[in-house]
């Protein structure tokens, strides 16, 4: 049994329907080296990890948890919500514009 990125490996892969040929092709590598990284024995290098993240959508944290870190889920805030202007600044502000309109008519 390997580790849990080696089993997370072979479980995406046999979900999609990849062979150790097809994700050695796309990592330059060779399928023997893949069969290793499935098995545990050995980890893919960081460029093969973002190619499989990139390209079979798989998680990088989860292919090498020894070079990336889990993403945090960020804590839900609460919405800001903007204070009201108390009611005496509110009659202020209108008593400004209205004397401002009415100059400017004049």
């Amino acid at each position: 049994m390997g580790t849990l990125a080696s089993e997370y490996l072979d479980r995406s892969m046999t979900e999609q329907g990849l062979t150790n040929a097809q994700v050695a092709a796309l990592c330059s590598t060779t399928s023997e080296a893949v069969r290793l990284w499935r098995k545990g024995a050995r980890v893919p290098q960081i460029a093969s990890v973002k190619l499989l993240a990139k390209t079979y959508a798989m998680e990088k944290h989860r292919l090498r948890p020894d070079v990336w870190d889990a993403p945090r889920v960020a804590k839900k805030q609460a919405p800001s919500v903007r204070p009201s202007r108390p009611v005496a600044v509110t009659a202020s502000v209108e008593k400004t514009r209205s004397r401002v309109t009415a100059a400017s008519k004049a």
